[in-house]
């Protein structure tokens, strides 16, 4: 039988009678010791998918190792000699995962008789408590894991010493003059810094460095836009832009449509991936948008399309969607109008929202057919970084800075204020860092063990020379620019700074197949 343990203080014991041991899901090498009637009749190192070749009667098995999950067969025939017995079909399972620190690839599964995973950054390969220590899997390679049980990958997330980031000067022309006030939701730049793109209503611009000028990008020339909004997928390494059409039905843009396009070069060119009519599977009568602009959000496979009066729920691998419009929520909850609605499930059914009317924050796992309220109390704003990092502010004019690290459900407060609206929210880093400027200062603010706030604060400053905003953008190369509403020919300034960080920030691309019996 598969056996469940928790190694603590660096060791468990477990009473089981057997003769064959094997070892499923630990995190890394661990320390094995087989007894019968007070007698050791086994005590050997072993990892992840060893077992013993030949039967060895015991009666107490104990596992020294880190402290953690592990995960183990102990029985009278062998595991391969028992899922030799199990009859069906054969069959695979395909999954691809982001890792930056801890992702859980697989639960257990007795079926299954191997895993075969593949990655295009190095990490680690163990049990569910695998760190910098477990079996490392080098970029670029695939290896095929004898494990039934939990295996998990470990990516060291970037560590960043915000003390010792540095200022390296003014940036001209960064951004479309109009679209200060959340410029950094209309602004992409390539991690090599060699293509830009920027736009304030309409039509996307880019700037190449092959021809660094900027001009109406090229894959949307004589196209029209109700709205625009990009956002970088790791997942599928490329870019989505989502570009929304749509007229006034029986409530504010109800009639709405989203396109979307891919770029695999960093922005250069797009072409279309997908096209969403939202009023095929939602009614219009349902749907009040009071204006187009639209939020995305990616977590897994699902790409979130959020506005005010709808919220489309995309898989970027497979291209299905589905939806929830606003006034199908329960009347009770005051909730015809989203602020803002995130997907934090690949099947789409758990989803969060925010709503307008009466600030609560609240949660689906049926995939909107019932709801619960979530967080204890009401809120002004919110930006949804990932499926449990989240921060909010607590009303619509005292902009104190909030976070929870659980998806909502448990809050820190901090000292920090921002100015005005997502112009001035902190962005996410990773590891549950955040980072904001504050007047000259750059600072992180992150939860610690004990759940208390922490801000850090860099010890070089710097005084933008025109009004900023507080929000900033950030390239997986640890360069941050702070906007700045001073035009130069149409288009922005920015302050330039150089995180100091240690590792990378962009995650690994895991990609699973279990094989099945």
């Amino acid at each position: 039988m598969i056996i469940n343990q928790t190694i603590k203080n660096g060791f468990t014991v477990v009473n089981k009678t057997g003769a064959y041991f094997s070892l499923i899901s630990a995190g890394g090498v661990v320390n094995v010791s087989l007894s019968e009637k007070g007698r050791t009749v086994l005590d050997t190192k072993m990892w992840v998918g060893m077992s013993i070749d030949k039967a060895i009667p015991f009666d107490e098995i104990t596992i020294k190792g880190d402290d953690g999950a592990v995960e183990f067969w102990a029985g009278d025939v062998s595991m391969n000699q028992s899922r030799a017995n199990i009859t069906g079909a054969k069959a695979i399972r395909t999954n691809k995962l982001l890792v930056n620190g801890l992702v859980q690839l697989t639960s257990s599964d007795f079926t299954r008789t191997a895993v075969r995973v593949r990655t295009n950054k190095d990490v680690f390969i163990g049990g569910a408590a695998v760190n910098g220590s477990g079996w490392r899997l080098a970029a670029g390679t695939m290896e095929e894991f004898p494990v039934a049980g939990v295996l998990s990958a470990y990516k060291a997330p970037p560590r960043l010493s915000i003390k010792d980031s540095q200022y390296i000067g003014e940036v001209n022309d960064l951004f479309e003059s109009g679209s200060f006030g959340d410029a950094t939701g209309r602004l992409y730049i390539s991690d090599d810094e060699k293509t830009m793109i920027s736009w304030k209503s309409g039509r996307p611009k880019i700037w190449t460095d092959d021809n660094p000028v900027w001009r109406d990008h090229p894959s949307f020339v004589g196209v029209s836009f109700t709205d625009v909004s990009l956002i970088n997928s790791p997942l599928t390494d490329s870019i989505f832009i989502v570009r929304m059409t749509g007229t006034n039905g029986s409530g504010s843009y109800s009639i709405c449509q989203y396109t979307i396009y891919e770029s695999k070069d960093k922005g250069r060119t797009f072409g279309q991936y997908a096209y969403i009519d939202a009023n095929t599977k939602l009614s219009q009568t349902l749907i009040s948008n009071s204006g187009g602009f639209l939020k995305l959000v990616i977590v897994g496979n699902i790409l979130t399309i959020c506005q005010s009066g709808i919220a489309i729920s995309f898989n970027i691998v497979d291209k299905s969607w589905s939806g929830i419009a606003g006034k199908s929520v329960p009347s009770n909850f005051l909730g015809s109008v989203f602020y803002n609605f995130i997907y934090v499930s690949n099947d789409s059914k758990v989803c969060i929202f925010l709503s307008t009317q009466d600030k609560k924050l609240r949660r689906s796992v049926d995939g909107g057919i019932s709801w619960e309220e979530i967080g204890g109390r009401t809120f002004g704003s919110i930006v949804f970084a990932d499926a449990i990092n989240y921060f909010a502010t607590p009303d619509g004019s005292t902009k104190t800075n909030m976070l929870s690290n659980d998806g909502g459900q448990n809050w820190t407060t901090f000292g920090e204020v921002s100015g005005n609206g997502d112009e001035d929210y902190p962005i996410y880093l990773a590891d549950g860092i955040w980072l904001r400027f504050d007047g000259q200062y750059l600072k992180t603010l992150s939860i610690d063990g004990d759940g208390n706030a922490l801000v850090e604060t860099a010890l070089q400053t710097h005084n933008p020379s025109s009004t900023a905003e507080d929000k900033g953008y950030l390239t997986n190369s640890g360069i941050y620019y702070r906007l700045m509403n001073a035009d130069s020919g149409g288009f922005l300034k920015a302050d330039k700074w150089q995180l100091d960080l240690k590792g990378d920030l962009s995650p690994a691309v895991v990609e699973v197949m279990e094989l099945l019996s």
